[in-house]
């Protein structure tokens, strides 16, 4: 595991010289501004000057200050240049989460938080992934660019890679550093402003090219000073800053009050939710409880999760997003590596960087949007039966998104934008009738979806009546089975209109599977409750075997009877044409207004 660099920096000193270790090269010198490594005027007083713990082989990709408030408490200040590429020889720790872990059946509880690849900075693409979360949520005004409609893409395969001056290709995300001709935009932006190669340690293109640097407004990397060498950055570094061995929250109020708001990247991701219109309810970066006892703890970040906001998480040379949990500790985490999700145990390390602390910010004042319910799981349900879950499916869903089971709320988890569970008891479904199913969003915004029908039906049983014989003819056209009827396209591709007539308890129906089925060779099959098949034993007979399996009849109940075995016959040569009627599985009941007698054809 790598060992941090740990530094003091010198009050007295008019230079600043860290020692930093960069993979395959030898040591290089940094200088800068004591001011800028310690912050503006008015900030901590640092202290004198420490080495490498030894026995320990450095971390190239963090080092560590400490400083001394006014009030006599320490603070350190976490400079992180997470690495482009994964280390080698965390394959087998870096192996993505199956989806059925996220997905409703698994144990995890995640939100859908977009991934993206590395550029510009572990740093800016982690804030960019967060607030692509938010964009998707209700804060439209967070990416206004024209890519994927204004609305920040799940992915950064949408925009073109380019090549720095090494060499090095990168992808693009405007959200994190923006770049002239990305998005359409004219000007210079933060990458040609601040980026020389990755951990270059060379003064920004805009200094030594003599230009003014862009205005910010639109990236993330800009406000958290990623990249750049006029806050003491290297190329793809980023700072944050933590109170010294202790579990408290160090909140982006006090660093304001003590001068180290300019160089913290909680206190930048502030900003930049300010200038898109945004206010910030909480602010703060803490140490994990793995570093210091008391500290951001498993609970703590599940109580994010649970309320709907990814975490930033700070490690031992790198930054991630946490995008959900599985009890009893583990972390799951978009990595910036890849566009998937991949595993930590909380309190551990990851690619063989500690777990450090987490910054929390949080916006506030987006819209949300109204959801949409577009289908239930199970939509059904018996009399009497015992508590269930309710899965609801749709678009729009957020956490805090609430299912209503005729108006009164019901236990609600959250498993992503297009998908919430419910507790439904056996009470709710205790006697017959048709339960009213909605979801509630949050205000602001927010409001109560479409009303969609759950049943709650008696069984009853249901019989095919006695046959009726039937005259011959050729294929295609109207065939008949006694109370079975159905189409052959006019193309002898498709059974179509597939159709019984069964009488029972509560009446006489006619049900209707409208979906034209392929016919295979000289056969046809459909499942589902509803069910059908037959073999065409000539140019005018077929084997046919229907029948019911627990289907709802609306005003009846759940009806079953057969299989039934038919044989049908062609009865009319009518011009029959698939109509592609409606989409797959679609079975209509309707009461019969008596049952078909001799020349009752349907002609189309």
């Amino acid at each position: 595991m790598f060992k941090g660099i740990g530094i003091h920096v010198s009050s007295v000193a008019l230079l600043v010289v860290v020692l930093a270790l960069v993979p395959g090269a030898a040591p290089v010198a940094i200088a800068g501004q004591a001011q800028d490594l310690a912050g503006p005027p008015g900030g901590p007083a640092p202290t004198g000057i420490a080495a490498v713990t030894a026995g320990e082989p450095p971390n190239p990709y963090y080092r560590v200050a400490v400083s001394t408030l006014r009030d006599g408490r320490q603070v350190d200040q976490h400079t992180i240049a997470g690495p482009a590429e994964p280390p080698p020889g965390y394959d087998l720790q870096r192996r993505p989460v199956a989806p059925s872990e996220l997905g409703p059946e698994g144990p995890a509880a995640s939100l859908e938080v977009p991934a993206y690849d590395w550029v510009f900075g572990c740093y800016a693409v982690s804030a960019a992934m967060i607030g692509a979360y938010y964009d998707r949520g209700g804060f439209a005004n967070i990416y206004t660019g024209p890519a994927n409609g204004g609305v920040m893409p799940m992915d950064n395969s949408v925009w073109p890679t380019w090549t720095d001056g090494a060499g090095k290709t990168y992808p693009s995300i405007p959200l994190a550093a923006s770049r002239k001709g990305l998005d359409g935009r004219t000007t210079r932006g933060s990458i040609d402003d601040y980026w020389v190669s990755y951990l270059s340690t060379a003064a920004d293109p805009y200094i030594t090219g003599g230009w003014t640097q862009h205005a910010w407004g639109d990236a993330f990397g800009d406000y958290m000073k990623t990249s750049q060498s006029g806050y003491g950055n290297r190329d793809g570094e980023t700072a944050f800053w933590a109170a010294t061995a202790s579990p408290d929250r160090l909140t982006c109020a006090e660093m304001a009050m003590e001068g180290l708001a300019s160089t913290d990247a909680a206190y930048g991701r502030k900003l930049f939710y300010e200038a898109r219109g945004y206010t910030v309810a909480d602010c703060y970066n803490q140490n994990t409880d793995n570093q210091v006892a008391g500290g951001f703890s498993f609970a703590d970040y599940r109580a994010q999760i649970n309320a709907g906001h990814p975490v930033f998480l700070y490690l031992q040379g790198h930054a991630v997003v946490g995008v959900g949990y599985s009890d009893p500790s583990t972390v799951y985490i978009n990595d910036t590596w890849d566009r998937k999700t991949h595993s930590m145990t909380w309190g551990g390390s990851y690619s063989g960087m500690q777990l450090l602390a987490a910054g929390i910010v949080i916006p506030v004042g987006g819209s949300t949007p109204p959801p949409t319910i577009t289908g239930l799981s199970p939509s059904s349900a018996k009399p009497g039966g015992p508590a269930f879950t309710l899965t609801v499916n749709g678009t729009n869903f957020v956490n805090g998104s609430v299912v209503l089971w005729n108006g009164a709320n019901r236990s609600t988890t959250y498993v992503s934008s297009t998908r919430v569970k419910a507790a439904i008891t056996a009470a709710d479904i205790a006697k017959a009738g048709t339960a009213t199913v909605t979801v509630r969003n949050p205000a602001p915004g927010g409001g109560v979806s479409n009303a969609v029908s759950f049943h709650v039906g008696s069984l009853r049983k249901v019989y095919l009546p006695a046959a009726v014989k039937a005259a011959t003819g050729p294929q295609p056209g109207f065939w008949r089975g006694g109370l079975l009827e159905f189409y052959v396209t006019s193309d002898r591709q498709h059974v179509d209109d597939f159709a019984i007539h069964v009488t029972g308890d509560c009446g006489s129906y006619k049900i209707t599977h409208l979906v034209p089925e392929p016919i295979s060779g000289n056969s046809f099959s459909f499942t589902g409750t509803f069910y059908g098949s037959g073999v065409f034993s000539s140019a005018t007979t077929a084997n046919v075997t229907t029948g019911l399996d627990d289907y709802y009849i609306p005003g009846c109940g759940y009806v079953s009877g057969g299989p039934w075995n038919v044989a049908a016959t062609w009865q009319h040569a009518a011009a029959a044409t698939w109509e592609g009627i409606g989409g797959a599985g679609i079975d209509v009941a309707e009461p019969d207004a008596g049952l078909p007698g001799a020349g009752t054809f349907r002609v189309r």
